[in-house]
């Protein structure tokens, strides 16, 4: 028997949200998903974590990011858990041939790490898995095809398979050239796949999804990692374990009024208004900060106008300004300053 965890689609990096002493809060909100991730390894003895691609999300992630990463892959190691890895499209660099974000770990592989930035064939227990981490399209001509072994096959991968969707709640179009055919990686016993960021599953392919909301249109979908158990090429159990992901919500003005009522919640969610009349603007970002609001993603006006993320209302501006200034150790009227910031953020309301 073996028994592995598989997760992707990590998108470490800097989303729109609010400051939280110094930090991003949804930075903050993925890693508190990939601590979680971890420490269901640890607590169920699981000694192999798979990562299937785009554990960052921009392709020149920063200092704070990487240490993220860095401390994650850390940890795994000091609980003796090995983590393998293949880069996604956001880790590439396209115009730079095979260099990948995730190099820099590269002289770190060892009993409890290896990084697959070529297609690999790598046994774990008595699993032989076979790494196909992202290439620019077509794909399709590059995916390995399954060879015949006395092991359960196993394909991990970072791409679109034909059957996948993109979301579900937007127009998002997959081009051809970037599909590959099911035909193509059917003969495998299980396929296991990043960068679909919606979870789901279809014949013998599994997309756990990202580990985050990370756009609207995947807020009415349920976030996971996937607990994979081989018996045997025809006994392989896959398990949904959910993660408590940030909602989204999209909220019309008509739907005011029943938030003021309490008819339903706002608390910690990401909110995005539609419809709002511009002088009504101040007193719908009150409403929400008083219901609890996380964070304002943006304002969409009755006259077509867009405010993309809230100026004002869904975190404390004031203790924000009093962090800053002491940090720069800023010697003037600190109240007065504060004063003058929140006249200016209204004046753009």
């Amino acid at each position: 028997m073996s028994r592995f965890v598989f997760t992707a689609d990590w998108h470490i990096g800097s989303h729109r949200g609010p400051e939280i002493d110094g930090y991003n809060g949804r930075l903050l909100d993925i890693q508190k998903q990939m601590v979680a991730i971890l420490k269901y390894c640890i607590t169920n003895q699981i000694k192999t974590l798979i990562v299937g691609g785009d554990l960052y999300r921009e392709k020149d992630p920063s200092n704070m990011h990487r240490q993220i990463l860095a401390q994650i892959i850390k940890s795994a190691q000091e609980n003796d858990i090995e983590m393998l890895m293949i880069p996604g499209n956001h880790d590439c660099y396209r115009a730079r041939g095979q260099t990948h974000t995730l190099a820099e770990f590269v002289p770190f592989i060892g009993p409890r790490l290896n990084i697959f930035d070529k297609i690999t064939v790598y046994p774990v227990e008595d699993v032989e898995f076979t790494f196909f981490p992202y290439s620019t399209a077509p794909q399709a001509d590059k995916v390995p095809q399954c060879e015949k072994s006395k092991y359960p096959q196993v394909l991990v991968m970072h791409g679109t398979i034909e059957g996948g969707f993109a979301n579900r709640m937007v127009d998002y179009e997959v081009f051809d050239e970037d599909i590959i055919p099911y035909d193509r990686v059917k003969g495998y016993d299980l396929i296991l796949a990043g960068h679909l960021h919606c979870q789901q599953n279809f014949k013998n392919v599994w997309y756990p999804g990202s580990i985050e909301r990370l756009d609207f249109g995947d807020m009415n979908t349920d976030k996971c990692f996937l607990d994979v158990t081989v018996n045997g090429p025809k006994s392989i159990d896959v398990k949904k374990v959910p993660l408590d992901a940030r909602e989204m919500m999209e909220m019309n003005a008509a739907q005011l009024s029943l938030l003021k009522a309490d008819r339903f919640s706002v608390k910690n969610a990401i909110v995005r208004v539609i419809g709002v009349e511009r002088d009504k603007a101040r007193d719908v970002r009150r409403l929400l900060a008083e219901k609890g609001c996380y964070y304002i993603s943006s304002m969409q006006y009755a006259d077509g106008g867009v405010d993309d993320v809230a100026k004002s209302g869904t975190v404390d501006i004031g203790k924000f300004i009093e962090i800053y200034a002491k940090k720069s150790n800023y010697k003037g009227d600190l109240k007065m300053a504060t004063k003058a910031v929140f006249e200016s953020l209204e004046n753009q309301t």
